[in-house]
This record gives structure tokens, sequence and C-alpha cells, in this order.
């Protein structure tokens, strides 16, 4: 679990920070973040971290990976002035999840950066 949590951070990690003042760039930088988590170096582990959550003995761990990004997520928001983070937050986490699952799992399914971006920075208002 630990060597999953590693390579979805160093895919966090991987390009410039963004502005965390300016809600496009926060979702820019989230939507890119699941066009590299599903690219040819990191989507095995994406696969692997996915088919974990299903796995009911890891729940515990996926638990607290899913919180860390949860709080990581409602800063982000805050620090971008974000009315009511909490909730803002679990329904971003909850499209990019379902963008990393689609698009691991449908061949024909590719990121498209410029919708998924819109569609954060909606849920981001």
């Amino acid at each position: 679990m630990a060597r999953l949590e590693e390579l979805d951070l160093a895919a966090l990690t991987a390009g410039p920070q963004p502005d965390m003042t300016s809600p496009h760039a926060v979702a820019a930088y989230l939507a890119g973040n699941v066009q590299r988590m599903t690219s040819p170096r990191y989507v095995r582990a994406t696969r692997a971290r996915l088919a974990l959550l299903l796995d009911e003995s890891a729940g515990r761990a996926m638990d607290e990976g899913h919180r860390r990004f949860l709080t990581m997520l409602e800063v982000v928001l805050q620090e971008s002035g974000h009315p009511d983070p909490e909730p803002a937050a679990r329904a971003v986490s909850d499209l990019l999840e379902g963008a990393l699952v689609h698009t691991v799992s449908v061949r024909s399914r590719r990121v498209v950066v410029e919708e998924l971006t819109r569609a954060v920075e909606r849920l981001m208002r």
C-alpha cells in the first residue's frame, strides 16, 4: 500500500505546483494529474489502487489514504476561498476517481484535460 501511495504522490507532484489561490489553476492541475495517473508510466499503479478499493482487507489503509487526499483538497479549496470546502472536496474527489475508473477500464476513454478542468472548476464554485 505504501508503495502505491508513493507512486500516487509522485504523479501528483511531477509537475509544477499551481497557484493555490486560483480555482482554474487548481482545477487544471487536478485534471492534469488524472491524465498523468492514467498515462503508461502510472496506469498500472492506478489500476492496482482502484482494485484495492474493492478489497475488504485493504479497507482501513484505503480509507486513510482517501482521508489524506480529501484533507489536501479541503485545504486547497479553503486557500482558494471556497465557502464550504468539505462537501466540495468530496464532490471533486468523486469526479476525479470516476474519471480514473472510466479511463483505465474503458479502452476508448481518454482524459480530455480541458473538459475535466471545467467540470472540476464547476464543483469548486
